[in-house]
């Protein structure tokens, strides 16, 4: 949860987990449709990133 709300206070809208888990889902991941997936990536993709992280 921790880095879940770092990256939510840095401005992160998605964290892309792959695959559902009862484990993620106890951590508070939901899947979402492929197309809203897609949405959000087309949406974020050019922002900017934490400093030191690459891409």
């Amino acid at each position: 949860m921790t880095l879940a709300r770092h990256l939510a206070a840095s401005g992160f809208v998605l964290i892309d987990c792959q695959m559902p888990t009862r484990h993620l889902e106890s951590l508070g991941a939901a899947p979402i449709p492929r197309a809203r997936f897609v949405e959000l990536l087309r949406q974020h993709i050019d922002a900017p990133s934490i400093a030191g992280w690459q891409r």
